[in-house]
């Protein structure tokens, strides 16, 4: 299947909260030799999200009226607490 969309496909990874530009790099090398994007076209198709963000939006995307319930009516904003 993953042949069948071939280069149409981009790819966000997450990591640990507190993981910067070397970890990364790291990452981005692992998925090239896993075969998910060849070296040129790594840093286009390759992005990165913390734990915290991902976890943000999975509760976000599965309660979808979460937000608007709890955040939206006070005009707080959202604020991610990670332990």
């Amino acid at each position: 299947m993953l042949e069948s969309v071939g280069n149409n496909i981009d790819f966000i990874l997450s990591h640990p909260n507190g993981w910067e530009g070397k970890q990364q790099s790291e990452m981005r090398r692992a998925a090239i030799k896993a075969g998910l994007a060849n070296e040129n076209e790594a840093w286009e198709r390759i992005s990165f999200v913390t734990e915290g963000e991902a976890s943000l939006h999975f509760c976000l995307c599965k309660i979808p009226d979460t937000f608007e319930k709890y955040v939206s009516q006070f005009s707080y904003g959202i604020r991610l607490a990670d332990y």
